[in-house]
């Protein structure tokens, strides 16, 4: 017993079948072109929310449980830093920038 998708591709043959005889091989190729384009768009679209709501959203959710930085908690904080002294033979800041390595 043949399933509801087999009529369906031996309805549709039949129509382009009948087209091409009707108004040509060309123009039946130039429709079958249209229909397998908007076919795909249509394949595409399924097939790319089915894994993104399979793979994307879970992988996202795992990765927002995890602190990959350490950016939770206790983590440093940028502070203040005193400039050298330039006094006892310690370089100036001009010469210290100059030579940083």
């Amino acid at each position: 017993m043949p399933s509801t998708f087999l009529y369906l591709l031996g309805a549709v043959a039949a129509v382009f079948g009948v087209l091409a005889l009707v108004k040509g091989p060309r123009e039946a190729l130039r429709l079958w072109r249209r229909f397998g384009h908007a076919m795909g768009d249509a394949l595409a679209r399924v097939v790319l929310t089915v894994f993104y709501f399979t793979v994307m959203v879970p992988f996202a959710l795992l990765a927002r449980r995890q602190d990959a930085l350490g950016l939770a908690g206790g983590a440093p904080r940028w502070g203040t830093v005193s400039p050298p002294a330039t006094g006892d033979g310690a370089p100036s800041a001009g010469d210290a920038a100059r030579r940083q390595f």
